[in-house]
């Protein structure tokens, strides 16, 4: 008996989501099935066009590089644009091309604007181009891009019941991705790049990429990432308050990203200088406990879920591959 190509696609993404993001896996594992099934296809879109343009860094140059961008743009419209194209005409035809058909097929049904998807790929190209981050509002511009709109396109994924939930939608993608960056300071500038605020760098007396991978530097640079982190926990706290207009399945996934990614950075700002003699992780214990405090966090919206119910928004939010 033939395989089913819906399942293929749906397994080949949540092997993409386990080896890219154990806190994401784990958040989404809280969903229901057809969220979780959706996420799925959304981080498989997300990763393979990262994965695209990152396996290019030490092999072709930057106009390459964009070369290789304008493809991943390209496909991406393509496929959004196609009516009628299934998981089922191309489960045969490779990885690359089941993923942009899944993220295709989930647009469509949920309607997900395009501009989305185009806004994220704009970020990874501030990242070939080796943008300048002058100050705080040039960084949140790149997290906009290269996670807020994630966090945008989950919202429609989730149903969202209010308008009022996308710009918590935007604020907690983020505060995930300033975490990220403060915990990958190091990482980032062996790649030969700095996220870290221009401005908020000469005022420790740090210039230039070398001074901030410095050892030497190490206190001024943790100084920095703990202004960084408190713009995040603004973001956190915005996004915490978006939790009473998504389902209750959706709620309890994004507020455990929202406490894992958050301790994240409460560890990395209490390591201070030391944050980056390794990779600050967060085991899994502790991070059961994370999902707990998400899923309290949730539970206290009741009450007010209960006075002013939720609603989906009249877009067809039931999903399944068509065969």
């Amino acid at each position: 008996m033939a395989e089913d190509p819906a399942a293929v696609v749906i397994a080949h993404c949540r092997e993409a989501m386990r080896r890219g993001s154990l806190s994401f896996f784990l958040a989404a594992r809280l969903s229901g099935k057809r969220l979780r099934d959706a996420i799925l296809l959304l981080y498989a879109w997300c990763r393979y066009c990262d994965d695209a343009v990152d396996e290019q860094d030490l092999r072709l140059g930057t106009a390459q590089r964009l070369l290789v961008l304008d493809e991943l743009r390209r496909r991406t419209q393509s496929a959004m644009s196609q009516v009628g194209e299934t998981a089922a005409a191309v489960a045969g035809e490779g990885e690359g091309q089941m993923v942009f058909a899944a993220f295709a097929l989930l647009t469509r049904r949920y309607h997900i604007p395009e501009y989305y998807p185009q806004e994220l790929l704009a970020g990874m190209e501030m990242d070939i181009v080796g943008f300048v981050y002058r100050d705080v509002q040039d960084l949140k511009l790149y997290c906009y891009r290269v996670a807020a709109t994630v966090g945008l396109m989950f919202s429609h994924l989730a149903g969202i019941s209010d308008s009022r939930a996308l710009k918590h939608a935007a604020d907690l993608g983020t505060a995930m991705q300033l975490t990220n960056i403060a915990r990958d300071v190091l990482t980032d500038a062996a790649l030969g790049r700095v996220y870290l605020p221009a401005d908020w760098l000469a005022a420790e007396g740090v210039t230039g990429l070398g001074e901030v991978a410095a050892e030497a530097s190490r206190e001024a640079v943790a100084r920095v990432v703990a202004r960084l982190l408190a713009e995040a926990d603004a973001h956190y706290r915005s996004g915490e308050q978006g939790l009473l207009y998504l389902p209750l399945s959706a709620a309890f996934a994004a507020a455990s990203a929202r406490f894992i990614y958050a301790e994240i950075g409460r560890k990395v700002r209490s390591l201070g200088p030391k944050a980056w003699d390794q990779r600050v992780v967060i085991p899994l214990r502790r991070k059961l406990w994370l999902v707990g405090l998400g899923i309290m966090a949730v539970l206290r919206t009741l009450p007010e879920r209960w006075h002013t119910p939720w609603r989906p928004v009249p877009i067809q939010t039931l999903w399944r591959f068509q065969k």
